[in-house]
């Protein structure tokens, strides 16, 4: 064998020993935190953007019944904010609650895609007879053109309203 691989292996044996308890010396500590302990300011920090996304999510759903039933939608928005901190305080003293929230708010953003879109598509619907009026959307100088029975009866110059399209429930 070579001298300087001899050497070599002589200071890794060395070095080796060095890192190795002897009994008299006391264990050493692990660096970090111990197994399950948790981050609080990470947590309070995640605990309070999940009520702010609960909170969304309610509010977001309140509009859309409100569409539906203005009281029902008015009973979610004003309640929006205390359920989501609610559920929020449940989920920072459950890690499965948590979980599942979280996972459910992070699916919510193409829910809010939808809940963006909706009105448009119910608003058309309506003028076209397909939902009811109430979905139709107030614009400043465009008045609907309402695509009704009455209209369709009148289109056609007999006054029956019996040939217009029937009225499509979205429910």
């Amino acid at each position: 064998m070579n001298e300087n691989t001899i050497k070599d292996a002589e200071e890794q044996i060395e070095e080796v020993e060095k890192l190795t308890l002897s009994e008299d010396e006391p264990p050493k500590r692990h660096r970090g935190r111990p197994k399950g302990s948790t981050n609080k300011k990470k947590r309070e920090s995640s605990s309070k953007e999940l009520a702010d996304a609960l909170t969304n999510t309610f509010s977001m759903t309140g509009a859309v019944v409100s569409m539906l039933d203005r009281y029902d939608g008015a009973v979610i928005l004003t309640q929006a904010e205390p359920a989501g901190k609610a559920l929020a305080e449940a989920a920072a003293q459950n890690k499965s609650i948590y979980n599942v929230l979280s996972k459910l708010m992070a699916t919510s953003a193409w829910a809010a895609v939808a809940a963006a879109i909706m009105p448009m598509g119910l608003a058309i619907a309506a003028n076209h007879n397909m939902a009811p009026e109430m979905f139709l959307v107030p614009i400043e100088g465009v008045e609907p053109t309402l695509h009704t029975r009455e209209r369709a009866a009148d289109n056609n110059g007999n006054g029956d309203a019996s040939e217009a399209a029937p009225f499509i429930s979205p429910l």
